[in-house]
């Protein structure tokens, strides 16, 4: 028998144009995935007046990880490996948070700044560990603008430390307001 892989039932999120918003996701067993505050920045190229993203615009989301959220990740993806869910395993003085459940900061912040739009992809370097209790900034960068197809440079930085602990790019179809 398969077990059964909780689904996403809700996510709720204020327009960032109010000033910074927040969220909570829940799955279909009533555990909250997480909880987010984010806030976009507008950078050089106008995306307040025309609603496209332009060369330059900065969007950032802040999260502190929980080891509620690890074990929700580990329950939804089947990604059990003890180093995110025991302390001490492989020779880490605190549980590791998966480097995907980082990275996911990513999309979460453009399909929330352009609803609508497609998730194209996104190439990522795992560059230094994230402990359960470590807050880190995701940041996104548009790098290149080509009609609907935006290009954004990622990355995921300890808050702490100011370390990178993620970057790479991401590319998406914005959708046209």
């Amino acid at each position: 028998m398969v077990p059964l892989v909780p689904r996403v039932l809700a996510l709720g999120l204020a327009s960032w144009a109010a000033g910074p918003a927040e969220g909570l996701l829940v799955t279909n067993k009533g555990k909250a995935l997480w909880h987010l505050t984010y806030q976009a920045a507008r950078g050089s190229g106008g995306f307040h007046r025309r609603g496209l993203a332009s060369v330059g615009d900065v969007f950032e989301k802040r999260k502190e990880f929980t080891q509620e959220d690890v074990e929700a990740f580990v329950e939804l993806t089947g990604d059990a490996n003890p180093i995110h869910t025991v302390a001490g395993r492989g020779g880490n003085e605190r549980a590791i948070v998966p480097g995907l459940l980082c990275s996911s900061l990513f999309p979460s912040i453009i399909g929330t700044t352009f609803p609508g739009s497609l998730y194209l992809g996104q190439t990522l370097r795992f560059r230094k560990k994230v402990y359960v209790g470590d807050a880190v900034v995701a940041r996104l960068v548009v790098s290149r603008v080509q009609g609907r197809r935006t290009t954004f440079e990622t990355t995921c930085v300890k808050e702490e430390s100011g370390e990178v602990a993620v970057e790479g790019e991401a590319g998406a179809l914005v959708r046209q307001p």
